[in-house]
């Protein structure tokens, strides 16, 4: 009876610690959403400043780091076409 009380305990810490990784790993996503989410914003300030070089030279930037980034390539077109 003990040792079946031990082994049910252990699966409970096991299991605690599982959602403790998953709660963790939540909340850095989120925090890398929020990251991203500030890059949106940034770009959107400027193309409604219509400071057309300064937004196709930060979505230059932001390119080289991020190549496949569908905002990024939206936005750098839009900032080409209104120069």
């Amino acid at each position: 009876m003990a040792s079946q009380l031990a082994a049910i305990q252990i699966h409970l810490w096991v299991l605690t610690g599982v959602v403790c990784l998953l709660i963790v790993a939540n909340v850095l996503c989120n925090l890398r959403h929020a990251k991203r989410n500030d890059d949106y914003k940034k770009m959107k300030q400027l193309w409604e400043a219509k400071k057309d070089d300064e937004l196709l030279a930060y979505t230059n930037t932001q390119l080289q780091r991020h190549p496949a980034s569908s905002m990024l390539l939206m936005y750098k077109t839009m900032a080409f076409r209104g120069s």
